[in-house]
């Protein structure tokens, strides 16, 4: 599998066939629209990407192949087109391969890719291999191509969860088939809730992928029962260690304090009152009183609600809470100038929260996406001082993950910095922080980052109160201690020394 991934010519076949794809699903109902072939395009190659961390190199998924029969995987759909249409998926399609290969595209016909990706399309849904399956006729292309098996769990994915409801329940109303009728209803077989029943809630026993299958799982709680409200964590956001079971309030605290600093930092324009009518003094009372007040909260209510800008993630373990942001906040210069303030007043505003980690962007934990993602925050940060060379150091903590390994992956990091950037592992002017989480991978770019204690509050309140009281504080600098913002540990951070997962 090859990092560069998608080619020139590997493009020109890909949109088209998205092309023919987004014109297709246009004709279809909201429960298999292009925007539920996109979630599918989307997973199937993370599912791919994943896969092939644990495989030779020989063995691993060809991601075009994944990509566009995930594409063109619903255009044959059965219960769109006729069982006429959909009988040579290879045939459907030639045209399509064809004349992407004469516009200087991959030419898929010749190297035999196009029947691969036709039969991965003719094979993909629930139904056929349910018919497979009770002919007996499951063979070893089916059992072993992990193409068809991203592809499948992607789709089967995309079934379960919010969008499994909405899209049930859309296509329900399209067919004109009802949500729940009694049992003694001749509908019944066919309402939206049997359809949980007879295929939604065995998805998650029914895919071939691990990624997949621990995808699934989040969704389910422990009796099959999905959960179809739980956050996920995603985007940019504030990783942050806490005191054991003090989870839920440090959730509390950390909403209070980054309101606050988001409304200094990011003040939130103030709908205007023009339009409200005010109370005069020297108006006379009566009616006219009424009707101002009437009007006056008939204002209020037209005003549009502020839009919640942190929310919390569920991270299911203790000691790690996760608050993501949306813009404009910016989470290093949150958590900079919280730690700023800190330092200055020896006060954290907080009682339960410890290390504080800002994340720019996250993405899915698998060398492709974790090495786009920094090449994309590094081009960022260092287009603030272009003719800057930077000194820098990558900081990998990863918890709750055993697939990626840091001997193999701070490597594939280090590419990512542009040439003219120099290591400096003891004073480095800027710290590129890695946070592995589970299948979560975050990543930002902070400086002082061991000045500050790696960005400890509680450390930083107590070094800058001991200062004050005359007493010998801990010594900020790495150099001079290994320890640096590491007090004896009030929570398990689920690392080892050396940033390594622990069992």
């Amino acid at each position: 599998m090859t990092s560069t991934y998608p080619t020139k010519e590997e493009s020109v076949v890909i949109a088209a066939a998205e092309e023919l794809m987004v014109k297709t699903m246009a004709r279809y109902d909201p429960s298999h629209d292009a925007f539920h072939v996109r979630r599918v395009r989307k997973t199937a190659l993370q599912l791919a990407r994943t896969v092939s961390e644990t495989l030779p190199e020989d063995k691993q998924p060809d991601l075009l192949t994944v990509e566009l029969a995930a594409l063109l995987h619903d255009i044959l759909d059965k219960k769109y087109v006729s069982a006429e249409e959909a009988a040579d998926p290879y045939a459907f399609f030639l045209p399509l391969f064809e004349k992407a290969a004469s516009e200087g595209g991959s030419d898929l016909v010749k190297d035999h890719r196009a029947r691969l990706i036709s039969r991965i399309v003719e094979n993909v849904s629930w139904s056929t291999e349910k018919k497979l399956i009770a002919a007996g006729k499951i063979d070893d292309w089916y059992r072993g191509c992990i193409e068809l098996h991203c592809v499948q769990d992607a789709d089967r994915l995309d079934a379960i969860g919010a969008f499994g409801i909405l899209r049930c329940a859309a296509y329900s109303s399209a067919v004109n088939q009802p949500l729940h009728t009694p049992k003694d209803d001749p509908r019944f077989e066919s309402s939206a809730i049997q359809h949980f029943y007879d295929k939604l809630l065995h998805i998650k026993d029914r895919l071939k992928t691990e990624p997949g299958k621990k995808l699934a799982e989040k969704r389910h709680k422990l009796d099959g029962t999905a959960i179809w409200g739980q956050r996920q964590i995603d985007g940019p956001g504030v990783w942050v260690t806490c005191v054991k079971g003090k989870e839920r309030q440090t959730v509390g605290e950390l909403y209070d304090l980054f309101e606050s600093l988001g409304n200094e930092l990011w003040p939130v324009g103030d709908v205007g009152d023009a339009d409200t009518p005010q109370d005069s003094d020297d108006e006379a009372g009566g009616a006219d009183d009424i009707e101002k007040q009437i009007a006056k909260e008939v204002a209020a209510m037209k005003r549009p609600r502020k839009e919640t800008r942190f929310a919390n993630c569920l991270t299911n373990t203790p000691c790690v809470v996760f608050i993501s942001t949306k813009p404009p906040i910016d989470p290093v210069k949150l958590v900079t100038t919280h730690i700023q303030n800190v330092l200055g007043s020896g006060v954290t505003h907080t009682r339960f929260s410890q290390r504080l980690t800002p994340v720019s962007a996250s993405c899915a934990a698998n060398i492709p996406e974790v090495t786009t993602l920094c090449t994309r925050v590094l081009k960022s940060v260092l287009a603030e001082d272009p003719d800057k060379k930077f000194t820098y150091k990558i900081e990998l903590r990863i918890r709750n993950h055993n697939t990626l390994k840091r001997d193999k992956l701070i490597p594939e990091l280090a590419k990512c910095v542009p040439e003219g950037h120099t290591v400096n592992l003891d004073n480095p002017e800027l710290y590129i922080l890695v946070e592995i989480f589970k299948s979560v991978c975050g990543i930002s770019v902070v400086k002082d980052y061991y000045k500050l204690q790696k960005f400890n509050v509680m450390e930083i309140a107590n070094a800058k109160n001991l200062r004050d009281d005359g007493a010998e504080g801990r010594v900020a600098e790495k150099g001079q201690d290994e320890t640096v913002g590491e007090s004896a540990p009030v929570v398990a951070e689920g690392e080892s020394a050396t940033g390594d997962a622990e069992p």
